[in-house]
């Protein structure tokens, strides 16, 4: 306390201060009971004095007295008799969490709806990141169960230790994961592979099927158009298992491969190859002729 005039006060006079801060209706504090006769002068402080006379003034005083209590939210307390002040009940701004401070294990969690082990978080609203307004309707409520928490106060510092999912370990959740990989099955299903472990299903691929499947026309490139023989496609397409029929991926087909072009390249190829092999075979007779010239 210092010389504004709380120096005099008793515990009597602060119980006087917080109930008239805390009334429904403002009445000044007379601080008449209790106070220090050698120090009855500083009550006569003008700062002090004011201060007395509003409900702001009397927090002021109260905050300068307890600065780690947030009066703002306490709808209930008193002065003990060592002069601290006991919090009875508050307006909770979010969820109080309360742990036995001998065993550090969980006690309950105190929100507006009341003290429970579970605590709800509600998305009834929306919320703007970088510039994007997003509905959070779309989300369902998760319950959080605090139960298995504990928590010990290490030297001034508290610190909370949970334990993920339930107490078997179940509902653990996964971090957020980035697409690493795409992998194809033989019924034609795409799946997605991420980095947080998960697979997830894409889509599928879906086969088109005609009456003759022979009397498609090779277009080139694995291409094919259907033609009067073949019929025509129904534009939807079926599921390759189906028929027993299935895919393989990391394949060509036969169809990939042009083979008259194929074959005019190995063949032209093989024909430069052999030109090669007799140029040398000039070059080598005319170094021998040359060499026996000179003996």
């Amino acid at each position: 306390m210092d010389a504004s005039g709380t120096k005099a006060l008793t515990v009597e006079n602060i119980n006087q201060i917080w109930e008239a801060y805390s009334a429904a209706s403002f009445n000044q504090p007379t601080l008449s009971a209790g106070v220090n006769q050698q120090n009855i002068d500083q009550l006569a402080d003008t700062t002090f004095a004011t201060q007395l006379t509003t409900k702001d003034g009397c927090l002021e005083i109260l905050k300068e007295i307890y600065p780690d209590v947030d009066f703002e939210n306490v709808t209930k307390g008193h002065v003990d008799i060592n002069g601290n002040f006991v919090v009875e009940t508050k307006t909770v701004q979010g969820a109080l969490l309360k742990y036995d401070i001998t065993s550090g294990e969980f006690v309950s969690i105190q929100t507006n709806g009341g003290a429970g082990k579970n605590a709800i978080l509600d998305f009834n609203d929306t919320v703007t990141v970088a510039g994007t307004e997003t509905n959070l309707n779309k989300f369902k409520d998760i319950t959080i169960d605090f139960s298995p928490s504990v928590m010990w106060n290490n030297n001034g510092t508290s610190t909370i230790g949970l334990t993920k999912g339930d107490q078997d370990g179940l509902g653990t959740g996964r971090m957020k994961g980035t697409m690493e990989g795409i992998s194809i099955q033989t019924d034609g299903k795409i799946y997605g592979t991420y980095t947080n472990g998960c697979t997830k299903l894409l889509g599928q691929i879906a086969v088109a099927q005609f009456a003759n499947a022979a009397g498609l026309e090779k277009t080139g490139n694995n291409l094919y158009q259907a033609t009067l023989n073949s019929g025509e496609f129904d534009g939807i397409g079926v599921d390759i298992t189906a028929d027993d029929g299935s895919m393989t991926s990391g394949t060509l087909e036969m169809s990939n491969v042009d083979l008259a072009n194929e074959f005019t390249e190995m063949i032209t190829t093989q024909r430069g190859y052999q030109a090669n092999s007799r140029i040398i075979t000039v070059s080598d007779t005319l170094l021998e002729e040359l060499v026996n010239l000179k003996r």
